[in-house]
């Protein structure tokens, strides 16, 4: 029995009389309503019960399911399956070059193709509902318990669960039979997000976990590194949840397997983010933008717009001018320098704020009102930030200036995290008048 509500228990048939039963309760289902769950642990309906066994899986772990698993809830339409292949296709790719693909990238992939924001669904619900249950344990629950993690009920270090259960356990539990339930089985063990997730991924969601779990709680984030990832736990979960007849497996697999190539080569043609040669000259220097906006930190234009050039990026705002057509940010180097590399990092928590920048011209100039169009970007790609995805330029000769200006090519907000600025002084082209 699996109850989803406090009235799917009530109205189960379960009673003192009616004999031994297993109940399994996703604590998702009711992470909003605690009440009613710790009501079924204390044996408040009618049946009580004997033994309470609380199952603690990695919350990292957790998303990586959660992000495989959107193929069996999202909605099936009768035109989606050139989507279902190209998602395919990217997983592949993930697959065979695990570096390539950060699952900050598959999240923002599922959004361009789907139109879900799965990123911000899965770090919302999957650490708060990491937090709520283990307060849920730690605070709720007076009675006797036992907790074990995934990883050793997986592994079949049970022994202690069994000792308190009074029974002896199967030491091959990746063989139960799952009955009408096996299709959900994916890898049956461990730490795949060791393998599956990247540096970059650590980068953005390490703050996170540190802030709701407290820093002491996931101190372990070591990668693994790995040629390949096995198809089984990604793209053929996903290719088998989503096929419901072998004819449909047998079409998403041709579609997926034309979109591969196209896939592929775009990633590899994707540049890594490589050490700068110099120090950010943009780090700490003055700046101005257009207007300041409900959202700005500070009640002033240049005290708001410093934000954007005081520190390392971290996928927070840096300055936030107001809607208008367009706005503009610019920072003052403080001196002429031959501009060899400029690097916009993005706000990407979600992607629909990180679109309002997709489109933007970068100017340079030595005086404020004499700046030059150095760069114009059109591609309603939005570009990344923190996750060593931003937007990179880098002229084919050093190009002098003092002062670099950031405007969309719209009507829009323009709201940032962070702004560096690489090169050497050079002597201005306006010294001796």
């Amino acid at each position: 029995m699996e109850p989803k509500s406090i009235f799917d228990a009530v109205n189960s048939g379960i009673s003192q009389e009616s004999g031994d039963a297993v109940i399994k309760i996703i604590f998702e289902h009711f992470s909003d309503r605690a009440r009613h769950l710790n009501a079924i642990a204390h044996g408040e309906f009618g049946f009580s019960i004997d033994k309470l066994v609380f199952i603690r899986r990695d919350v990292r772990d957790e998303m990586i399911s959660r992000l495989m698993y959107f193929a069996n809830v999202m909605p099936r339409k009768a035109d989606d399956e050139p989507k279902w292949a190209k998602w395919i296709a990217y997983l592949q790719a993930k697959e065979q070059n695990p570096a390539a693909l950060s699952f900050k990238d598959l999240c923002d992939i599922f959004f361009d193709i789907f139109q879900a924001n799965v990123w911000k669904n899965i770090v919302e619900v999957n650490t708060r509902n990491g937090v709520a249950f283990e307060s849920f344990i730690k605070s709720a629950i007076r009675r006797d318990h036992f907790i074990i993690d995934y990883k050793d009920l997986v592994s079949n270090e049970t022994d202690k669960l069994g000792r308190y259960l009074g029974v002896r356990l199967s030491d091959q539990l990746e063989n139960v039979d799952l009955g009408r339930f096996g299709y959900t089985r994916r890898s049956g063990s461990s730490d795949n997000w060791r393998a599956f997730f990247t540096h970059s991924d650590v980068a953005v969601l390490r703050p996170i976990f540190d802030n709701l779990f407290g820093a002491n709680h996931y101190t372990d984030w070591d990668l693994i590194s790995c040629d390949r990832l096995p198809p089984s736990t990604y793209s053929e979960y996903v290719l088998r949840l989503r096929g419901q007849t072998e004819g449909q497996v047998r079409k998403l697999t041709r579609l997926a397997s034309a979109e591969f190539l196209s896939v592929s080569t775009k990633i590899a043609e994707e540049v890594p983010l490589s050490s700068p040669n110099s120090e950010n000259i943009a780090l700490g220097k003055h700046a101005v933008q257009s207007s300041i906006s409900a959202w700005s930190f500070k009640r002033d234009r240049s005290n708001d717009t410093v934000g954007g050039v005081d520190r390392h990026p971290d996928d927070t705002t840096g300055f936030h001018a107001d809607i208008e057509d367009p706005p503009c940010w610019m920072v003052d180097l403080g001196g002429t320098f031959g501009i060899v590399e400029l690097r916009i990092f993005n706000r990407i928590a979600d992607p629909e704020i990180a679109r309002r920048t997709a489109h933007l011209a970068i100017e340079v100039g030595e005086v404020p009102d004499r700046l030059v169009e150095v760069y114009r970007r059109e591609s309603s790609e939005p570009f990344g930030g923190i996750d060593a995805n931003p937007l990179v330029f880098k002229p084919g000769v050093p190009i002098p200036g003092r002062f670099v200006l950031i405007r969309p090519l719209n009507r829009n907000y323009v709201h940032l995290d962070q702004l560096d600025v690489y090169g050497e002084p050079v002597p201005s082209l306006l010294a001796g008048g």
